[in-house]
């Protein structure tokens, strides 16, 4: 495995390992339409191709409830949050927040 997308691999691999752990085999497997055993199978070879496919195209799992954001429009909302603090606290406190990468 490329070093490049090694950390990104292993957190895709535990992604996905996390989320089918919190289903049942035998409903995954019906909803890919495989046979438990196959999809069995596949935790061995393809979900760690998958996981590095993912991963080579800069691509993250995660699950279908976390939120997304670019990092400019993170840097807007924490311009924005910052502006609304200074204006509530006329500018005393501080948030404590570095800026944003």
């Amino acid at each position: 495995m490329n070093p490049i997308i090694g950390d990104l691999h292993r957190k895709n691999m535990s992604a996905i390992l996390r989320a089918m752990a919190d289903k049942s085999q035998a409903h995954v497997a019906q909803l890919i339409g495989v046979s438990e055993a196959t999809l069995s199978r596949m935790k061995d070879t393809d979900i760690e191709k998958l996981a590095a496919l993912l991963a080579a195209c800069d691509l993250v799992a995660v699950p279908r409830t976390h939120i997304s954001t670019s990092p400019e429009r993170m840097r807007a909302l924490e311009v924005l949050a910052r502006e609304a603090l200074d204006a509530s606290t006329g500018g005393v406190v501080d948030s404590g927040w570095g800026s944003l990468k």
